[in-house]
């Protein structure tokens, strides 16, 4: 600063009467320091608030005066604190001016920065167009009928940095070439292997340059088929074992040929009436499953069979 500033009032000589206690605020700034005489205006603060010590209100007079003695800390207490804000506000005027200042200039050299990030950004964009369009005519070059089956970007995810400028336009097309020789060396290991799904291992090769992938999906597509096969042939084998429990439970029932029933009269219109039974007995599900099988074979009517309890042996 210029020179020193100075606000506020000196310091007066500590009041004799401690109701006159802080007459006087003594703050200041000198020389753009904060300066105060805070130890006699701490100690004219409490002898002033002392004689409250035992403040008693047992009337309405008491709480009148009880009353004015809280406006008049009151009005102490602001005075001193308009007296604080005020000295704040001093030292807080010429700093906003001074940070505005350096503000303008920070703003410049902020133009410069942006405007440099903008053609930094430009330029990098700029050389990974460069190198996808390099990639792009080097795999045209080496890939042949492989570049119909496989994507370049396929081998762009795999290897990230092939479409990065980390690395060097050369190593990029070297690394390229290894991993297209590499695709044709596993395909190959797909096509010879005799895989059971052999086009589905290959696709998911073709999408992910990943030999264990497209080795795991062939096993995985194996598995599903046996487990429908397993299923078909359980479905069989529970048919034939019901059918040939249903044909044990026929022959039990009827040892002997029924004799053929005597042709009724022509003029007969008798019906053999139809009752409700039941029939109750012990066995398996298994077992009972084949009775029934047997019963519907006869042309029996039923709701099924329902398992009442557990037998007792």
């Amino acid at each position: 600063m210029a020179g020193k500033k100075t606000a506020g009032k000196k310091k007066a000589a500590a009041p004799k009467d401690a109701t006159n206690a802080l007459a006087t605020i003594d703050m200041r700034l000198d020389g753009g320091v904060f300066v105060a005489d805070f130890a006699s205006m701490l100690a004219d603060a409490k002898a002033y608030v002392k004689r409250f010590n035992g403040l008693t209100i047992a009337s309405d007079d008491d709480l009148k005066a009880a009353r004015g003695l809280r406006a008049e800390v009151n009005k102490k207490r602001t005075e001193f604190n308009r007296a604080r804000l005020d000295l704040c506000h001093a030292y807080d005027k010429p700093k906003e001016a001074f940070v505005g200042e350096c503000k303008k200039v920070l703003a410049v050299l902020d133009d410069a920065i942006d405007y440099i990030d903008v053609k930094i950004a430009e330029r990098k964009e700029a050389m990974l167009e460069a190198r996808k369009q390099l990639l792009a005519d080097e795999y045209a070059g080496i890939a042949g009928d492989l570049a119909s089956i496989i994507p370049l970007g396929a081998f762009i995810a795999r290897e990230p940095k092939l479409a990065q400028i980390q690395w060097t336009p050369t190593k990029a097309c070297n690394v390229l070439a290894s991993m297209v020789a590499q695709a044709v060396s596993e395909r190959e290991v797909i096509r010879s292997s005799e895989l059971a799904f052999e086009a589905d291992a290959d696709r998911i090769y073709c999408e992910k340059l990943d030999l264990a992938a497209a080795l795991a999906e062939n096993k995985r597509l194996v598995a599903e088929q046996q487990a429908r096969e397993a299923h078909i042939e359980a479905n069989r084998a529970l048919e034939v074992d019901l059918q040939s429990r249903a044909d044990e439970s026929s022959a039990l029932a009827s040892p002997h040929p029924a004799p053929a029933a005597p042709e009724p009269a022509a003029d007969a219109c008798f019906v053999a009436p139809r009752f409700t039974w039941s029939f109750r007995f012990v066995s398996t599900r298994k077992d009972a499953e084949a009775i029934a099988a047997f019963a519907r074979s006869l042309g029996v009517e039923s709701d099924g069979i329902k398992r009442e309890s557990e037998a007792v042996s």
